[in-house]
């Protein structure tokens, strides 16, 4: 099993992702109960509409291997006043409901348009001020940080639907229409997240989780740690240093989080922002 780091693609719809699929050749697996297509270094899974679906889904594919992973989440949003087709990166994610809010931090090269987003529970044909707005972000966000660090959790969208032109004049034909023009520029930026990976370090070079006797919650929060660390360029060694001596996996969890606070970088953030335009 490859242990390098790999694109990790989720997208709620087929009809998103066809542009993607092949235009990259990708394959389709036999794994279940998620469509998903794989290539060398990226794979591209179908979660279905809904935050439910979203936040099982990326459970599901962090599950199938250690793999080092970049988190994209690729898909449509409505917007006010957007043309119809445009592609931005999303600096900030706000839910309706909870109020609760993120905002990833934008460290890879990204020289396109961002913006603020909305999640809602259902298909809304309401936008609010200076915010796009779509049903699985809020999800993909939360779930996949479970199994990353924020830097490499990041979120595209393209405009499916505006004040002039709704919901309504939506088909899956449509969809994938919109979203093939953005298939370069998409992967240039998949590309971007992940040179954030130093590609020396796999979870494997200091522990090996398939043999470590935890539980799979244990696991799952051993294995966020190390990505972060990874991608904080820690190198093995001192990784290795840390966790000498120890066999019990929760005093390995905690010297590993320990390690995690002590290195990270207080990183610059658009707080703020989704307020501002959800308030617009």
């Amino acid at each position: 099993m490859s242990h390098a780091p790999v694109v990790t693609m989720v997208f709620a719809l087929t009809c998103e992702a066809r542009p993607w699929i092949d235009a990259l050749k990708l394959k389709k697996s036999d794994a279940r109960p998620f469509d998903l297509y794989t290539g060398d270094s990226i794979e591209v899974v179908i979660s279905g509409i809904g935050s439910e679906s979203m936040a099982t889904a990326v459970g599901w594919i962090a599950g199938r291997s250690p793999r080092p992973r970049v988190w994209l989440n690729v898909g449509t949003a409505g917007h006010a006043t957007r043309e119809l087709g445009e592609l931005f990166l999303v600096h900030g994610c706000a839910a309706s409901e909870s109020g609760r809010a993120h905002y990833p931090p934008l460290v890879a090269a990204w020289t396109g348009s961002t913006d603020a987003l909305l999640c809602v529970d259902h298909v809304s044909d309401q936008y609010p001020g200076g915010a796009a707005v779509d049903m699985e972000s809020m999800a993909f966000f939360n779930a996949a940080m479970r199994f990353s660090n924020s830097e490499l959790v990041q979120s595209m969208k393209v405009v499916s639907d505006n004040e002039q032109s709704g919901v309504e004049h939506l088909n899956s034909k449509r969809i994938t229409e919109l979203m093939q023009p953005h298939v370069d520029a998409v992967m240039r930026y998949a590309a971007n997240l992940l040179s954030l990976v130093p590609a020396s370090f796999s979870v494997t070079t200091v522990l090996d989780l398939e043999s470590l006797r935890a539980s799979h919650s244990i696991k799952q929060q051993i294995q966020r740690a190390l990505h972060q660390l990874a991608a904080l360029d820690v190198d093995a060694e001192r990784v290795s240093d840390v966790l000498q001596d120890q066999t019990n996996a929760r005093d390995m969890l905690t010297r590993l989080q320990a390690l995690v606070s002590n290195t990270a970088p207080m990183l610059g953030s658009t707080k703020g922002v989704v307020k501002e335009a959800t308030n617009g």
